[in-house]
């Protein structure tokens, strides 16, 4: 099985009024992955391309059986690019709660990529309200939630193939 995982988010720019609204023009593109890579590694991007051998350009361009999908929640950004919270957060405070966001970005995806089904890789919260019990009502509600959304999202013609959830075994 050949297949790429995407690690996406879901942007809400806010406008000057302190509104937002969904943008889904530059999820899981190149740019902002490759912003991301630069500010990780404290680097200048053309130096990446020497981590490029040759034949990986000729196994990458084969066609994908899966398109792999991880994720977590949608974040805020205001005009200056710094980040809004707008929805509940988990344990992790990067972590904005936005399960119809989860359904935009299955539509975007199977948009981008028709001919690719999708695998939900990873989907979860961090969550200690039920540390040392079986009583997870938080993680519960969660996974309910994004599962619902998914499901929207399915009957709109999106081929999700399966669902792996971040579990409290995660934390």
């Amino acid at each position: 099985v050949r297949g790429f995982t995407y690690n996406l988010f879901t942007p809400w720019e806010m406008k000057q009024d302190g509104s937002g609204e969904l943008s889904l023009n530059h999820i899981g593109r190149h740019e902002m992955s490759f912003g991301y890579l630069s500010k990780s590694f404290d680097t200048d991007p053309a130096l990446l391309e020497d981590l490029v051998a040759d034949g990986d350009l000729a196994v990458i361009s084969t066609p994908m059986d899966v398109l792999g999908l991880q994720y977590y929640g949608s974040t805020g950004i205001d005009a200056s690019g710094a980040t809004v919270v707008l929805h509940e957060t988990s344990l992790a405070p990067w972590q904005q709660i936005d399960p119809e966001s989860f359904t935009a970005v299955l539509r975007r995806v199977a948009e981008d990529y028709p001919a690719i089904p999708v695998l939900v890789t990873e989907n979860g919260i961090p969550d200690d309200d039920a540390a040392g019990t079986t009583s997870d009502d938080r993680r519960v509600e969660f996974l309910a939630a994004h599962l619902a959304a998914e499901q929207r999202a399915i009957e709109a013609g999106v081929p999700v193939q399966g669902h792996y959830v971040w579990s409290f075994l995660d934390n």
